[in-house]
């Protein structure tokens, strides 16, 4: 994960499509792949991993992985599989797939919100972007200081519904 202090640009998906454009178009606009991350949950219900428990797809992944982040699952830093007790199956890459640890996931849908709090955003911002997650969207993510308006521009042509730039929370900071 990248430190503190970095600004992040969020943007929500209504679709895998559009969110897949994205984090291509961010690729191809030489963002690195450990600055992104997507948040999503798994299209397939039927998915048995251990609630309460992270799968660690490896780069690349799995076919799961690879069918569910196309093309760019291969490209993105880290990916993970895990389902999250009375919420269902998610999977996770790049940012995201490091940031929600096995551990945090018995606490349900507030680990998401909490690692969504954790990068700036107000934690009734990231109620909301659970809630649409939870809802079938899409969350991509991306470290970007210094090109926040280019990360920003490329997700909302790309079909983002609502982009925010944020600042991490500084844990410790007096």
């Amino acid at each position: 994960m990248q430190t503190a202090g970095q600004m992040v640009v969020f943007g929500m998906f209504r679709d895998q499509e559009h969110a897949q454009n994205a984090v291509t178009a961010l690729r191809d606009a030489g963002f690195a792949a450990d600055s992104v991350g997507v948040l999503m949950r798994h299209p397939d219900r039927t998915f048995t991993g251990t609630e309460g428990q992270k799968t660690d797809l490896g780069v690349g992944g799995s076919a799961v992985a690879g069918g569910v982040l196309g093309a760019i699952a291969g490209w993105l830093v880290g990916l993970a599989a895990f389902s999250i007790p009375g919420v269902g199956p998610f999977v996770a890459a790049g940012i995201w797939a490091t940031t929600i640890g096995g551990a945090a996931l018995g606490a349900g849908v507030g680990a998401v919100t909490g690692a969504i709090a954790d990068l700036g955003v107000s934690q009734e911002r990231a109620k909301w972007y659970g809630q649409e997650i939870q809802g079938g969207s899409v969350l991509v993510s991306v470290f970007a200081t210094g090109r926040e308006g280019e990360a920003e521009n490329i997700l909302n042509r790309n079909g983002a519904y609502d982009t925010e730039v944020t600042r991490p929370v500084q844990r410790g900071a007096v």
